[in-house]
């Protein structure tokens, strides 16, 4: 028979276990060896009592069943939760802007038709539309974000006019007659004529602007489904094309030269400032204000004059997300 220190040696090792670990009620158990009830001259029954009277029922109940029940030892499988999800998101807008032109002589020349184009020429309001797709990190309120943006900026000459056209052609300037009428000199020599010329003339040129975004950002969240985010990146313009006519002299336009201006851009810059609000759990609707500009001057070193803009705009945008 193992003497008592074995068995409270082993019954107290580290992997002992509690009744509720192999499923059987203490309470039960307790009751169960309470049942065993002494004899008329109080001998108790219990066998186990009776080896060991020292020991209360309840301790040799639970010693019992922890000595003679093997342990049910608690599995752990590993656990995928950290593994990041990636949250997208899709983004169209649409929006105005109030181009601010700078238009100067690339080497002054005093030109009267650059000086005239940046005292009368009016730049009217641009047109934007785009296409952003995104990703957040698991639960991280920063993004990055790539698309697609396209822009038409449209300035507007309204030239009123009112000059004289001197046309000179070589003719008769006079006839000398004798007296009895026959002709006796014709002198010949330039006839110079006037014409006064006076109107308006109201034309256009555009810019087409093509670019890809690359930006990144960080969204704030604020309460009752708002948001605030700010953005910021690189724009790297893919195409520039102009058309329409600009002015050629103080008195005409004619169609723009292509070579006059750039085929592309180069590098820009965007920055701006969003508000959301979320529809529902996948969809927002929101405002962007942002400032736009370009390193490059549209113009190309063919034309006598620097034509550079910086964009400030408003868009409107939806942002619908999802995760993978």
């Amino acid at each position: 028979m193992e003497n008592l220190s074995d068995l409270f040696s082993e019954s107290s090792a580290p992997d002992e276990i509690l009744l509720n670990d192999v499923g059987i009620d203490n309470n039960a158990a307790i009751q169960q060896n309470n049942s065993f009830e002494t004899d008329q001259q109080g001998q108790n029954k219990n066998p186990f009592m009776h080896s060991f009277p020292f020991l209360n029922t309840e301790i040799a109940s639970v010693f019992l069943l922890n000595r003679f029940y093997p342990k049910k030892r608690k599995v752990e499988c590993p656990s995928f939760s950290l593994k990041k999800k990636f949250h997208f998101f899709v983004q169209p807008d649409m929006g105005i802007s109030l181009p601010q032109k700078t238009l100067q002589e690339r080497i002054p020349d005093n030109s009267e038709v650059t000086a005239f184009r940046r005292e009368h020429e009016k730049t009217l309001e641009g047109i934007h539309a785009g296409l952003q797709v995104g990703m957040f990190i698991g639960k991280s309120p920063f993004y990055a974000s790539a698309g697609f943006a396209y822009s038409r900026i449209s300035e507007k000459l309204d030239l009123v006019y009112n000059y004289t056209e001197v046309d000179t052609t070589y003719g008769i300037v006079s006839i000398t007659r004798s007296q009895n009428g026959d002709t006796v000199t014709v002198i010949y020599g330039d006839i110079i004529t006037e014409k006064n010329i006076r109107g308006q003339k109201i034309k256009h040129h555009y810019f087409h602007i093509l670019d890809i975004p690359l930006l990144v950002g960080y969204q704030f969240d604020l309460t009752n489904g708002w948001s605030l985010g700010l953005n910021g990146g690189v724009l790297v313009n893919i195409g520039l094309r102009t058309n329409g006519q600009v002015l050629h002299t103080l008195n005409d336009f004619k169609p723009i030269e292509k070579d006059k201006y750039h085929t592309t851009l180069g590098l820009g810059y965007r920055f701006g400032i969003d508000v959301e609000y979320a529809l529902t759990p996948t969809f927002a609707l929101g405002l962007n204000t942002r400032f736009t500009g370009y390193g490059k001057s549209f113009s190309s070193p063919y034309s006598n004059f620097r034509q550079n803009y910086l964009i400030p705009g408003i868009h409107l945008f939806g942002r619908y997300h999802f995760s993978l």
